[in-house]
């Protein structure tokens, strides 16, 4: 029977299985960091996010939001600017036209929860079963998809919902 040799690996290195970008950019680890736009036009504009704001739908619910803190120059380290950055009078952090914003985690977490009540109340919608003259019978989706180049496809959402 062979045996392999131990291996020796010339510099012993500590391997770590999460980055830790958050916290050499002197990032607080409490909060979550995104840009936004200051573009009206954009689909991230930063407009209503920077006071409370509602987040959800009437077959989710609602949830009121606190609103995000914009981040200063000093609060965290900036990688290499932009060309197009602002001149530095501004002390906002930037790249660009997007503006750095900071919101705590436990209020982030309300964005993902009302995400996923809107995904559960459209798969209840397609799911549900209606009465109809007495009897139960089953709600159907059927969606068409593809292009006119490659032609239309029937797709049957209850199969899709299954898998």
């Amino acid at each position: 029977m062979e045996t392999v040799p131990v291996r020796k690996d010339p510099a012993k290195i500590d391997i770590y299985s999460r980055s830790q970008a958050d916290q050499i950019a002197g990032r607080d680890p409490a909060f979550e960091y995104e840009y936004f736009s200051d573009n009206p036009e954009h689909p991230s504009f930063i407009g209503d996010r920077l006071k409370r704001h509602e987040r959800g739908s009437p077959a989710a619910g609602y949830v009121m939001v606190e609103p995000w803190q914009v981040v200063h120059q000093g609060e965290v380290q900036q990688g290499k600017k932009r060309a197009d950055d602002s001149a530095g009078v501004d002390t906002k952090v930037t790249h660009g036209k997007l503006i750095l914003c900071k919101l705590p985690k436990a209020e982030h977490v309300k964005y993902g929860i009302m995400h996923e009540r809107a995904l559960g109340a459209q798969a209840a919608r397609l799911t549900q079963v209606n009465r109809s003259g007495g009897g139960l019978v089953g709600m159907k989706e059927t969606m068409t998809m593809g292009t006119m180049e490659t032609g239309a496809e029937l797709a049957n959402v209850g199969e899709m919902l299954k898998e």
